[in-house]
């Protein structure tokens, strides 16, 4: 599962760098593209995050099929992001942002596939499979008094590793 949840977020990031390189977030002292796996940074910076695609991921599980040798499995992912505005009096951009974050978000994740590649090595070893995932579905926005929030969905499909596809 690691190498499909690792592929599918490097796939993202390069393709949000293509998009819309000014879309970026400092971490730790470094810049990147905009989007990070939440289990991966540390818990408190969540909260700090604006216009930043947050990836976390969900349920995961075999898809059974009596004619399969090999089990492809399906894991649920959020991509959330935040925004808040950057007029400064009243934040009457706001859905604007949001709205250039959705379009963002639904070019990234087109085409809706790509290699899967073991990251645990440099450089990535390709595995000779490939991910493919449902567009995302977006959520209606939520708002508080200063930011405007979106959740969209999607689901992965990929072959656990040391299963040959």
């Amino acid at each position: 599962m690691q190498f499909a949840k690792d592929s599918f977020y490097i796939g993202l990031r390069n393709r949000l760098a293509l998009v819309n390189p000014s879309r970026t977030v400092t971490v730790n002292g470094m810049t990147r593209p905009g989007i990070l796996v939440t289990e991966n940074e540390r818990p408190e910076l969540q909260d700090l995050l604006l216009a930043v695609f947050c990836v976390n991921w969900g349920a995961e599980w075999a898809i059974t099929a009596a004619s399969r040798q090999v089990t492809p499995h399906l894991l649920e992912c959020t991509i959330e992001y935040r925004v808040d505005g950057t007029d400064g009096n009243g934040n009457a951009d706001r859905g604007r942002q949001l709205t250039e974050m959705d379009t963002e978000l639904l070019r990234i994740c087109m085409p809706a596939s790509a290699p899967e590649y073991d990251y645990t090595q440099s450089p990535a070893a390709p595995l000779g499979t490939t991910i493919f995932w449902t567009a995302p579905k977006l959520a209606a926005s939520k708002s508080d008094s200063k930011l405007l929030m979106r959740s969209a969905t999607l689901q992965l499909y990929y072959f656990p590793e040391g299963q040959p596809a």
